[in-house]
């Protein structure tokens, strides 16, 4: 298949390759596992906790900020389908809306449920290959998007350690160090992004020395298969530094959709805490201590950073409010901004699943 710009994909592209139906469902299930082990555990961090009075704590909530924690959840897949559609609309390929959302909604789905986010994006190109655009644009589209995806993250973290250097403080000493441990995880992703797009040269020497390295202390085993499959992700990803270079307002576009949409997550939070009577004053501070959340816990290799990201949302808030309160406001807060996202994207994606099924049939 040969795109608007000329270039006919080689190799096996991701997204043609069969989407494992078994295996996501398996995944499922394991993220239901830990989530009810997750929340079992946030509830017993209080003696007195109860069902009944968690749903009263939720019907005391006001409405209208509970309204707006939803509308930022929402504007949080919103937003990256819109970041999807701009790449793929600037290489000729237009994209209707629920065609992005479901993207979009792939993308969060199988990152949230799989380890590492590695199933988010093989997903997202599986649907976007499967609706005609070329292998070699959804490349570009997805490592574009993650790579902005990241500069977002380490932007909002910068701006709030500068404005909020002091609310670090508020975790415990452990968090801190994965908080400053998942910044510099964040940088090197970012910079090996770049790397990858315009000096795929100079990062195979280093992950190939990396790589020798590692095989001379004898901690991985037959070090041409890590070789091999370095040369096949230089590979395929070489193609999009040609692509994007041409395309660098196309990449400060995204950068802002990334940023909004980082921040309407984040934003679901602090709409939270204002909906159970917190202080406005308060919420600037609110949305820099879950920056610092994400910082601590977006590069974790467990589905959807359940259980740690947690743990991190109880420690910072454990130490501004009483510790029942903390706990009842991370349930709800976690599940606005995160549960019933992860439902509507898994919804979403089965629909998307299931038209793109039919069509072929009738093909």
């Amino acid at each position: 298949m040969t795109s608007n710009n000329g270039y006919t994909p080689t190799g096996t592209p991701e997204g043609e390759r069969k989407f494992n139906i078994k295996g996501k469902i398996i995944w499922t299930v394991v993220f239901l596992l830990i989530t009810a082990a997750t929340i079992w555990a946030v509830t017993a961090q209080s003696k007195n906790f109860s069902l009944s009075e968690f749903f009263g704590f939720v019907g005391s909530a006001s409405p209208v900020w509970m309204i707006a924690a939803l509308l930022a959840m929402l504007c949080f897949i919103i937003f990256e389908a819109a970041a999807i559609a701009s790449i793929c609309r600037s290489f000729g390929y237009k994209t209707g809306f629920f065609n992005g959302l479901s993207y979009s909604a792939s993308d969060i789905y199988f990152s949230a449920i799989t380890p590492s986010a590695s199933g988010g994006q093989p997903a997202c190109g599986y649907f976007m290959v499967k609706d005609g655009i070329p292998f070699s644009v959804m490349t570009v589209a997805l490592v574009s998007n993650l790579a902005m995806y990241t500069l977002s993250i380490i932007f909002i973290g910068i701006v709030c350690l500068i404005l909020r250097p002091m609310l670090i403080y508020c975790f415990n000493t452990v968090s801190i160090v994965l908080i400053f441990v998942g910044l510099a995880a964040q940088v090197a992703l970012f910079s090996g992004f770049m790397l990858l797009l315009t000096k795929e040269k100079w990062l195979k020497k280093i992950m190939d020395g990396f790589i020798g390295f590692l095989a001379k202390i004898r901690l991985i085993r037959n070090p041409d298969k890590h070789y091999q499959r370095i040369d096949k992700l230089i590979t395929e990803y070489k193609l999009c530094s040609k692509h994007i270079r041409g395309h660098m307002r196309m990449f400060l576009k995204v950068f802002v959709f990334n940023v909004l949409q980082r921040t309407a997550q984040i934003a679901a939070t602090v709409f939270t805490f204002l909906a159970i009577g917190g202080k406005p004053s308060d919420a600037f501070d609110i949305f820099a201590l879950q920056s610092y959340v994400v910082l601590g816990t977006n590069c974790m290799p467990v589905p959807g950073a359940i259980g740690i990201t947690d743990y991190f949302m109880l420690d910072a808030f454990e130490s501004i409010m009483d510790g029942a309160l903390a706990v009842n406001f991370e349930l709800l807060s976690r599940s606005l901004s995160f549960y019933v996202c992860i439902l509507i994207c898994g919804i979403t994606s089965l629909i998307k699943y299931i038209m793109q099924s039919r069509r072929r049939n009738k093909l």
